[in-house]
């Protein structure tokens, strides 16, 4: 229902930027208010609440910008054939999936490094983790997280394809197929 309401109202590029910063800013929020002491307490009965509505509404967001993502993937195979002649929607899905596990190594990656940099211990208990490496986790789960997020809508100023270029590119596109003698 989102997805519907907002594609009625905005262009693809609109909506992966708009939900994909609204996702991210409600994940990190507890991280960020937790490092600048305005969030409740370990004994608060609100703590639960405080911590899980944002990062829920965070994922209940976060299907919405793949979809997106899926959708404009397609808009690209479309005017790579407008431009070129020819469909590629195999190498374009294909450089998704290897984008998504390059994704997935660099964060680990990523993590782990931050991990080391805070000075996280191998052995941790729970409980038993000094102040300043809880706050060096907030920092990693809150802003940091947000600022690569923040980077990659930074990434989609660079998508040139709206609404009326595309339904030009897909007229002259079935166009193209029209004039072409089916054997």
């Amino acid at each position: 229902p989102l997805l519907i309401f907002l594609s009625k109202r905005m262009e693809k590029k609109q909506i992966f930027m708009l939900t994909t910063a609204t996702m991210c800013i409600l994940i990190s929020l507890p991280h960020i208010l937790k490092i600048l002491d305005w969030f409740p307490g370990n004994e608060s009965t609100f703590l639960l609440v405080a911590l899980f509505l944002p990062v829920l509404l965070g994922f209940m967001i976060y299907p919405v910008s793949g979809i997106v993502i899926d959708s404009q993937l397609v808009d690209i195979a479309d005017e790579h054939e407008y431009r070129t002649g020819s469909r590629a929607e195999g190498i374009i899905f294909s450089i998704r999936s290897f984008a998504i596990k390059t994704t997935s190594g660099l964060g680990g990656f990523i993590a782990g490094f931050g991990l080391e940099l805070i000075g996280f211990p191998q052995d941790a208990e729970v409980g038993s983790l000094p102040p300043e490496t809880v706050t060096g986790l907030l920092a990693i789960i809150g802003p940091v997280y947000l600022l690569f997020y923040l980077l990659g809508i930074g990434l989609m100023a660079f998508y040139n394809i709206d609404k009326n270029r595309l339904e030009r590119i897909l007229k002259e596109l079935e166009r193209r197929r029209k004039a072409v003698p089916t054997v």
